[in-house]
């Protein structure tokens, strides 16, 4: 947003740049490059976790915390985890970047595009959750 307010992004236009493209393109790749790597990293984080806490408090026997782990994982579930990290990763960097490249005003549109931004993102990611769930669920 205040890259269009202080007019940088009108000078790239008149340089030649395609601006939506040099600006917003790498956003969207990089959100769904590392949203999926996230997720990886958040759930091997959580299993370990929960092993470590199972074992260290004695409520799971760590034998008896990977049995279940094994004999209960449905990989479906982990397709689903990561289509929508994909789904959401492009959401939000969609969205954001579509607020923040067509604010126009100065610091207090920039502030209220973001929060805009955030709002719709939102919106739409529980909108997206419940329509991914009634179709792979």
């Amino acid at each position: 947003g205040t890259m269009r307010v202080t007019e940088q992004i009108d000078a790239l236009e008149i340089m030649g740049v395609n601006a939506p493209g040099y600006l917003i393109l790498p956003k969207i790749i990089g959100g769904i490059t590392m949203f999926p790597l996230l997720i990886i990293l958040s759930v091997c984080l959580s299993l370990f976790g929960g092993y470590i806490a199972g074992s260290a408090s004695g409520a799971v026997s760590s034998n008896d915390f990977i049995i279940g782990l094994t004999t209960d994982f449905n990989p479906l579930f982990a397709r689903i985890a990561l289509i929508k990290a994909l789904v959401f990763a492009f959401i939000i960097t969609s969205v954001s970047a579509y607020q923040g490249y067509y604010t126009s005003g100065g610091a207090l549109e920039v502030g209220q595009a973001s929060t805009r931004g955030v709002v719709m993102s939102c919106i739409i990611i529980l909108c997206s959750d419940y329509m991914i769930a009634q179709l792979m669920l």
